[in-house]
């Protein structure tokens, strides 16, 4: 082997050890910042300090057919059977439900299967700034498989569906828990 093709392969090295390296820290990254968004909801609720916290739910139905994944843009945009909000007061009321979310339940799964958002929630100021996000569920609908929060993946925890079922209208959250169920057993 000559010299400019040995050349040429220890940059070629160089090059993707330094871009491997730099994928696996922006991956951390968004992991560790994932996890700061949950862990400062989580100080909030443990203050009470809900007043100016709303709760968004975009809902499509888990059994219905959809020929293509749904993204989260998709279902913000317009995509979806149902919008809920919930503010404040109606919050409060479920402050005991709201404070079992930590960081300790966020467990990566560094698979890249595709989101197909069936239920999407985002905890927000009144102002609109994003506190944290989770969507639900990806094309393995698997429960027991991962849940999109804060644009990463993690495993899933009941919890993240348990969240918003008193939110729900009765008939959404019986097809929500008819769901879980039937992907349970």
């Amino acid at each position: 082997m000559n010299n400019k093709k040995r050349l040429t392969l220890i940059v070629f090295l160089l090059v993707m050890l330094i871009v491997s390296v730099v994928v696996a820290i922006a991956t951390k990254g968004g992991e560790m910042r994932a996890r700061n968004a949950v862990d400062r909801f989580a100080r909030r609720v443990e203050q009470g300090n809900l007043d100016d916290v709303r709760l968004v739910i975009y809902y499509i139905n888990p059994f219905m057919f959809i020929r293509s994944p749904v993204s989260i843009r998709e279902m913000t945009g317009g995509w979806y059977d149902m919008r809920i909000t919930i503010e404040g007061e109606a919050l409060r009321e479920h402050i005991g439900l709201l404070g079992q979310i930590n960081s300790d339940l966020l467990i990566p799964d560094n698979s890249q299967p595709t989101l197909d958002a069936r239920i999407y929630y985002i905890f927000e100021t009144n102002n609109g700034r994003r506190i944290f996000y989770i969507g639900m569920w990806l094309t393995n609908y698997e429960v027991g498989g991962n849940v999109l929060i804060n644009g990463h993946m993690f495993k899933w925890n009941d919890i993240f569906a348990d969240i918003i079922m008193p939110f729900l209208p009765d008939a959404e959250a019986q097809l929500l828990q008819d769901y879980l169920n039937l992907q349970s057993s």
